[in-house]
């Protein structure tokens, strides 16, 4: 999905090492080629306790 979402955009310098992206983050990490023009991180989120957050903010409000 992350190669995916980038795909296409190497002539801008945004590239995708497979070996670096391959499996799960829990950690930033660094996902481009070493010596790419520009640096690719992924960094991991906890989407669905933002969501249930910003929900229970705006019931209470």
């Amino acid at each position: 999905t992350r190669a995916g979402a980038l795909r296409g955009l190497s002539e801008l310098g945004i590239e995708v090492d497979p070996e670096r992206n391959a499996g799960s983050k829990s950690e930033p990490t660094v996902i481009s080629p070493e010596g790419a023009r520009v640096t690719v991180l992924v960094v991991p989120t906890n989407e669905e306790l933002e969501i249930a957050r910003q929900s229970a903010a705006l019931v209470q409000a």
